[in-house]
């Protein structure tokens, strides 16, 4: 889908993972931890490129959509309009 590898190709997802090396940050297979409890267990990552293609073509967006990530504690994340 064009607008997905169009949108892929803009947002630098080293900048949401600073501790991740740049090749993991952008790689499409791998899922990039970005934060672990004080005890080591990771409690919150980005997955992986390939994943969050697979879910944005499965959602079938549309220009002007409104979008929404839930993360698994139900705290809402930042909305975004769809481009």
């Amino acid at each position: 889908m064009p607008q997905v590898e169009a949108a892929f190709a803009k947002v630098r997802r080293h900048l949401f993972a600073p501790e991740a090396p740049l090749a993991d940050a952008h790689s499409a297979q791998n899922t990039v931890t970005t934060k672990h409890d004080t005890s080591g267990v990771p409690t919150s990552s980005i997955s992986a490129r390939s994943l969050q293609a697979e879910m944005l073509q499965a959602v079938q967006l549309f220009r002007g959509a409104k979008v929404a990530e839930t993360s698994l504690q139900g705290r809402p994340q930042p909305a975004d309009d769809a481009s």
